[in-house]
């Protein structure tokens, strides 16, 4: 019986990643076109508003560069990745197939998990490529970042970037439609976006861990505030998750159309 579940736990991965899979080089397309975008815009928003005094506009160096891409990889990407799992079980009820697979020889944790890692490795893998083309571009029009904050800033967007597949995930357990999962998904991300940049104040911000790639730019993190960040954003992830195998667990009958 284990074999048989190992076997059709595989099986299921590999269904999902292939249907997930052709949406992996306009994903990452579309981020890395973003990120160019969004260094070079910096460098013509003077010309774009000649009237605003040179004066105010930040000086480009590598640090204001590397925020200002986190802080925008950060709202784009975050968005992505909730509507990405719209379809995790939302999609399965639309389609007929939960019935399905509630009743195929996986469990529910596992079905859970191996959506949260193919929805993961959907946006992780655009997310690697794009930074290393910030990293580059960064590199080659303002000089080299702080390599040391600039991974720390990578590790925790890596983390929530977990955080938001955990979020997507749950709200397609308990939606009936995609359309009712992108919704309130969307909704979910701006509500979070709003709150955490509101926290902007120093003792505040050093544990608003949605904002972390962000605020390491601007001042230091202790071993001890990074951990309790990271702990924060995995405990809140597995919670996530944990609610989701409890949801879809009840769900004794899946609803048909």
């Amino acid at each position: 019986m284990k074999i048989n579940s190992r076997c059709v736990n595989y099986s299921l991965f590999i269904k999902e990643w292939k249907d997930a899979k052709r949406k992996l080089l306009p994903i990452t397309a579309g981020i890395i076109i973003f990120s160019l975008f969004t260094i070079l815009m910096m460098y013509a928003l003077p010309y774009l508003v000649p009237d605003i005094p040179s004066e105010l506009f930040p000086e480009l160096t590598p640090t204001v560069l590397s925020q200002t891409f986190f802080s925008n990889a950060n709202n784009i990407l975050s968005i992505i990745t909730v509507i990405l799992c719209v379809d995790a079980i939302a999609g399965e009820r639309e389609k007929n197939t939960f019935t399905l697979l509630k009743t195929a020889p996986v469990r529910d944790s596992s079905l859970i998990i191996i959506k949260t890692i193919v929805r993961f490795l959907l946006v992780i893998i655009p997310y690697i490529f794009s930074t290393l083309f910030a990293f580059f571009l960064i590199i080659l029009m303002a000089g080299k970042p702080d390599i040391p904050i600039f991974l720390l800033a990578s590790g925790f967007f890596i983390l929530s970037l977990l955080l938001y597949v955990c979020i997507g995930l749950l709200i397609s357990t308990f939606t009936k439609s995609q359309l009712s999962s992108g919704a309130v998904s969307v909704l979910v991300v701006f509500s979070l976006t709003l709150v955490s940049s509101l926290l902007n104040q120093e003792e505040a911000a050093r544990y608003n861990f949605l904002q972390i790639p962000v605020n390491v730019f601007s001042f230091s993190f202790s071993n001890i505030e990074i951990i309790i960040n990271v702990l924060l954003v995995i405990v809140f992830s597995i919670l996530l998750l944990l609610l989701s195998i409890v949801i879809i667990s009840s769900e004794k009958e899946p609803t048909k159309k």
